[in-house]
């Protein structure tokens, strides 16, 4: 090897040990920043407010289903906010829709509605220059959660990656879009073409809940708690040198490019064409409203606990206690089902009292958890959906599920309990199929439904729960 080849190495060695030798500078102390109260006199208000009159005590909420709809909530929420705008996610891709949305931040914070905006930082480092250009608005605050110390390089992170492995491995994934304290939008999507129904090739199917009265204040402050955690670090204690105004005047000019005609693009046609979109925009848009209904959201401070510390997981805590209340049945819809030993108990009592429990998630494989517990992980993909179906049931052999090898989703639950889940080729339409493979299922387990196409070939046996008649594991 030449001498310029190992001097490349060393530096790249060095520069990997200096990333993994930093440290977190000290985060400013001050007091705590909250949510702004609703008033009366905002767009928001003026549409909000006699709805809310007219529920006392109740709140109202939407399960959005469709990325158009997900997109236009958002984007007309901060439209038409006057006060704040609190914004926390995982991920926030520089594609289409993130431009737009962070157009219409700078938009909104121009017209001096107060912007907060906390990311989880694993995916922002990529961004940090557009990121701290976005904190130099005066009416923007940008804060990264568990941030990396090193904002640029890959040999950085990698070596911070490697020596802080404990500390980085904990995330905030989080997602919550709160306008004025009047409404909020929670649930599993970032934000991204595919989360929107904008991908070109791949797009995601995940849910949201659209919220208005009070359960939107209880959304408030959990994302409070988290601006407010020492975990959150504003990017002007992470890169000072970053937020300038000349780095905002760039984005602005970046963002008023890539924006530059998409009024004509196929997405904007998509949602001028969108039925649902429009309903809404002409104030079509109805909710279920409810007195009973808890909100729920672990606590910040999990990132700096102990792996197995019970208050780690609020959400859990909460969990359990529904499991035990339950008469009848309890559903679960989580892309990420990972349960604790407290739930998995909880989920295994419930079956054994012959409750009927039923578990929808999604992802391209089934992953076996520690301890014996199976889950199923997943993640459902437009054009070519695959629904991961697991069932806990108590009881005698009754019942089967069918899956249709076209739509990889139709699912039928046992007689006693019809239901059924299935979508057509883009994700849409309900669908009821009874064609295809038929699974046997045994009481008492938890139950795998796995359909064509979902998992990947080389998975174990021993992972899927529901098994295939004639197969053993």
């Amino acid at each position: 090897m030449s001498g310029t080849g190992i001097r490349r190495i060393q530096i790249a060695l060095l520069t990997a040990l200096i990333g993994g030798c930093a440290q977190l500078p000290p985060r400013a102390a001050g007091p705590d920043v909250v949510a702004i109260a609703p008033a009366e006199g905002g767009a928001l208000d003026q549409r909000i407010s006699p709805a809310e009159t007219r529920h006392p005590g109740q709140s109202g909420f939407r399960l959005v289903k469709e990325g158009t709809e997900a997109f236009v909530i958002r984007m007309q929420s901060a439209r038409l906010a006057t006060r704040s705008l609190d914004v926390q996610t995982y991920i926030w891709h520089a594609d289409m829709t993130g431009i737009f949305l962070a157009g219409q931040l700078i938009e909104s914070a121009d017209r001096g509605v107060r912007v907060r905006l906390l990311l989880d930082d694993l995916d922002a480092r990529a961004r940090n220059d557009g990121l701290a250009a976005l904190a130099a608005h005066p009416d923007i605050e940008v804060r990264m959660f568990n941030p990396w110390v090193t904002r640029k390089g890959t040999l950085a992170k990698a070596g911070e990656g490697a020596l802080n492995f404990k500390r980085i491995n904990r995330r905030m994934h989080n997602k919550s879009w709160i306008a004025d304290n009047r409404i909020a939008v929670v649930g599993g999507r970032n934000v991204g073409d595919e989360y929107f129904g904008a991908g070109e090739e791949v797009n995601f199917v995940d849910l949201d809940f659209a919220m208005i009265g009070p359960v939107v204040r209880d959304a408030s402050a959990s994302f409070d708690r988290y601006w407010n955690s020492p975990s959150a670090y504003p990017m002007e204690t992470l890169d000072p040198g970053g937020v300038n105004d000349a780095a905002l005047a760039r984005l602005r000019e970046r963002l008023a490019r890539a924006t530059a005609g998409r009024d004509t693009s196929r997405y904007a046609e998509a949602l001028r064409g969108d039925d649902v979109v429009q309903r809404m925009l002409a104030g079509d848009w109805p909710m279920e409203w409810s007195a009973k209904y808890e909100f729920v959201a672990d606590d910040p401070a999990k990132v700096t606990m102990k792996k197995r510390d019970v208050k780690r997981t609020h959400v859990g805590v909460a969990l359990v206690p529904m499991l035990q209340a339950a008469e009848e049945q309890v559903t679960i819809v989580s892309p990420y089902f990972v349960p604790g030993e407290e739930v998995t108990a909880g989920l295994a009592a419930a079956a054994a009292t012959g409750k009927s429990v039923r578990i929808l998630g999604c992802e391209p494989a089934h992953q076996g958890v520690r301890g014996g517990r199976e889950i199923a992980v997943c993640r459902q993909l437009q054009p070519r959906p695959a629904f991961n179906v697991a069932q806990l049931r108590a009881g005698g052999p009754g019942g089967e599920c069918r899956a249709d090898a076209r739509t990889r989703g139709a699912v039928r639950f046992p007689r006693d309990r019809p239901a059924c889940l299935a979508r057509d080729a883009r994700g849409r339409q309900p669908a009821l199929e009874r064609r295809g493979e038929r699974l046997q299922q045994r009481p008492g387990r938890l139950r795998l439904a796995a359909f064509p196409g979902l998992a990947d070939e080389g998975v174990a046996p021993r992972r899927a729960a529901l098994k295939r008649r004639g197969q053993t594991p």
